[in-house]
């Protein structure tokens, strides 16, 4: 009889360690603050940027010298 008033205590007593044992880890458990990153706004639409004089010199270069047959890049200045 007394075993079994021993593993009653000690039953009881378990119970209410595991008890505060389990209540301090979900108290642990506590989400933490969280950054959540937004999605940033689209920028708005850039407008085609200016054509340079210097530009529409080059395509009629390369215009002429595609007339006259001659292809590929213009030659480089080199020294």
């Amino acid at each position: 009889m007394k075993y079994l008033l021993y593993c009653v205590v000690f039953t009881l007593v378990l119970v209410s360690c595991f008890g505060q044992a389990t209540q301090d880890l979900e108290e642990g458990l506590r989400p933490l603050a969280r950054n959540i990153r937004q999605a940033e706004p689209k920028p708005p639409e850039m407008p085609e940027p200016p054509e340079f004089p210097e530009m529409k010199m080059v395509n009629q270069i390369r215009e002429r010298r595609a007339a006259k047959g001659v292809s590929g890049s213009l030659p480089t200045r080199k020294g």
